[in-house]
């Protein structure tokens, strides 16, 4: 008889002496798969939401720049003048000039695009 590499002997249908595998060897391979195919989709799914994360935050400061691009174009007089007819409007109440001037921005932003 011979002896298999685990030290296990066993004989063929046709008398011939057989290896055989050591017990569980082949449940092991495939527990050992399935964790590595585990790392692997947590190793994808890490680097999809840091390239998203950082798309988004790309797309974040595309947008802040356009922003920041439309107020430079602004004059600070028409700001100005917009908030001031925003304050008549609404009854010349005082507490209100922040909210009247980042409106007046905004409407006047809206204008040029």
């Amino acid at each position: 008889m011979a002896k298999s590499t685990n030290g296990s002997e066993s004989e063929g249908t046709n008398g011939e002496a057989k290896a055989r595998r050591a017990p569980g060897r082949r449940s092991m391979d495939k527990k050992a798969t399935d964790v590595q195919a585990v790392v692997a989709s947590a190793a994808d799914l890490a680097r999809t939401e840091a390239t998203t994360q950082t798309e988004s935050q790309a797309a974040s400061a595309r947008t802040a720049t356009i922003e920041l691009g439309a107020l430079e174009k602004l004059s600070p007089e028409e700001v100005r003048r917009r908030a001031y007819e925003l304050y008549v409007y609404r009854g010349g109440t005082q507490g209100g000039d922040l909210e009247d001037w980042y409106e007046a921005e905004r409407q006047l932003r809206s204008q040029t695009h």
